[in-house]
């Protein structure tokens, strides 16, 4: 199944998925959940209702990054040697949950790939990957069960040897346990609010 087909992003309707595991994770600094936790509970709500994927915005700098990604993926397999098998949506075995990964590598690895503007690239390069990211890869590594991950960031508007950061993410089981537990009780809340909703049909 070929990612951002229409056979993918049905395959996705409902789930919460990997891409947006920082959302089901935020809090507040008084631990409470925060809006943006509430948004996307309120849009699987709406994708299991209407059996129809949300409508997204999508940017001009978005669509730049999804044009890049096959020149990253070939750039991170000319300089690592490591070939990589691209994949669709994965299903987590039990929950309404899945991520799609940019690709699987030698069996046990994925690769997740970022094409975003030349100064979050640059800080990349300095820092490393951002916070912002962890739940992302952490989540994928837990929906797939691999053991690792290659974090890329690419931007060919740099020279040769600044184009590409490739960071490699360990699987890190305390990290899983967290996201696994708030995406459980995200899904439990979807669930509730689906039966309530119906409950005014009856």
């Amino acid at each position: 199944m070929e990612q951002r087909t229409a056979e993918w992003l049905m395959a996705r309707v409902g789930h919460a998925t990997a891409s947006r595991f920082k959302d089901v994770c935020a809090r507040l600094k008084n631990g409470q959940p925060a809006a943006a936790r509430q948004t996307y509970l309120t849009e699987l709500v709406c994708e299991r209702l209407t059996g129809s994927p949300a409508a997204r915005f999508v940017s001009a700098a978005m669509d730049w990054g999804t044009e890049q990604e096959p020149f990253a993926r070939a750039a991170y397999q000319q300089r690592t040697g490591r070939m990589v098998d691209e994949v669709g949506f994965i299903r987590h075995p039990e929950l309404m949950a899945g991520a799609s990964p940019d690709g699987i590598v030698d069996l046990e690895g994925i690769i997740e790939i970022k094409c975003p503007t030349t100064p979050t690239h640059m800080d990349t390069l300095m820092n490393g990957m951002s916070r912002d990211h962890q739940f992302q890869v952490q989540g994928q590594l837990w929906i797939t069960g691999h053991a690792w991950a290659d974090f890329v960031s690419y931007d060919p508007r740099l020279p040769t040897g600044l184009d590409l950061h490739v960071e490699r993410v360990e699987r890190d089981e305390s990290a899983i346990s967290l996201i696994e537990a708030e995406v459980r009780a995200f899904l439990a809340d979807v669930d509730a609010t689906i039966a309530r909703l119906q409950e005014r049909t009856r």
